[in-house]
């Protein structure tokens, strides 16, 4: 019989190893990632285990953001983070997909979001929703023990001219894991530049000090002369190596430095035995983000975020409210919303 209850503190390790002998188990279906969650937007973790005969089999991260009408649920919330169940067999997938139900139609439960696991390789039981998003995960397949050969033949022409005009005109790139000053600062810049919300100082600082550099992340700096000109953190968790944040100084795109930093980055990841470099996803319309990920020998996968609406008078928000209500997390597609306030 499958029973469903909260991880317990002295599980977590447990919750870890099980996540890590699943292949579509990813750093954010792990505890390092709900307590880096938990102290930048200060809500609520109901991370869900299954068992059989008090063993594991499977585990579904579920996160909280209340207000005084009502609390929001998202698997997972900030900036897209896919959730979902990671299972070892289908009994367990429905039994916390029974569980989330359960917690999605509750009175109290205003809206709830799952993201779609764009990793996982078979189809499971669908949670509650009427309502659907879409995005689209690019990630690469990297070469076993691959050298600079290696990922040089896996991506396009274009990509190895970038990186061949980046040596030419004085780009340098070095591994830096005290640098995380520095990958705020320029991806603060270039969300301020696309118009676009930034992740915060804190949770940057908080990367550096709860994860292990070297084994758990490393932070690429470009540069030019004494200039930093181009920065990238790559977070490392069984075999999949994030594309977590990036950024290219104005002044200096012309100089190719981003395109230096992916290429040495990609080669020293493949060495390391990491099987998938995982670009994130995109929405439909960035035109100019899924070109430049379409280079490095990426494939795209579709995958959707599944809304139920146990309020619909949220329909009737102004965005603007929605997001300063519950900051960091997603309570509905704007399209969806009324369509003077989308």
């Amino acid at each position: 019989m499958i029973e469903v209850d909260r991880v317990g503190s002295s599980e977590e390790r447990e919750w870890d190893s099980f996540v890590c002998s699943r292949p579509e188990g990813l750093f954010a279906h792990s505890i390092a990632y709900r307590d880096l969650l938990v102290e930048e937007l200060g809500c609520e973790a109901e991370y869900l285990v299954a068992r059989e005969a008090g063993e594991i089999r499977g585990v579904l991260p579920v996160m909280w953001r209340e207000d005084g009408d009502g609390r929001i649920c998202n698997s997972l919330p900030y900036h897209g983070t896919p959730g979902g169940p990671v299972s070892a067999d289908r009994r367990a997938e429905g039994a916390l997909i029974d569980s989330w139900n359960e917690r999605a139609s509750d009175p109290g439960t205003l809206s709830s979001t799952m993201i779609e696991n764009p990793f996982l390789a078979r189809t499971i039981p669908e949670p509650l929703h009427e309502i659907t998003d879409e995005r689209i995960v690019h990630f690469t397949a990297l070469p076993p023990g691959g050298g600079e050969d290696e990922v040089m033949a896996l991506i396009s022409s274009e990509a190895r001219n970038n990186v061949r005009r980046a040596a030419r005109r004085g780009v340098t790139v070095v591994r830096d894991n005290d640098a995380i000053g520095e990958v705020h600062r320029i991806h603060a810049e270039v969300m301020e530049t696309l118009g676009a919300p930034a992740k915060s100082q804190g949770f940057f600082e908080a990367i550096a000090a709860r994860l292990r550099p070297g084994e758990d992340f490393n932070i690429w700096l470009a540069r030019v002369a004494d200039d930093v000109v181009a920065a990238l953190l790559v977070i490392r968790f069984n075999g999949v190596s994030e594309y977590f944040a990036s950024g290219t100084r104005c002044g200096f795109r012309a100089h190719h430095p981003h395109p230096a930093l992916v290429f040495t980055a990609l080669v020293d990841e493949a060495r390391s035995g990491a099987r998938i470099w995982n670009w994130g996803g995109t929405r439909h319309g960035m035109t100019g983000v899924f070109h430049f990920k379409s280079k490095w020998g990426s494939r795209a996968r579709r995958y959707r975020y599944l809304v139920h609406l146990g309020d619909q008078t949220l329909r009737e928000a102004p965005a603007e409210e929605l997001v300063a209500r519950f900051p960091g997390f997603y309570v509905l597609p704007f399209s969806a919303l009324h369509p003077s306030h989308a």
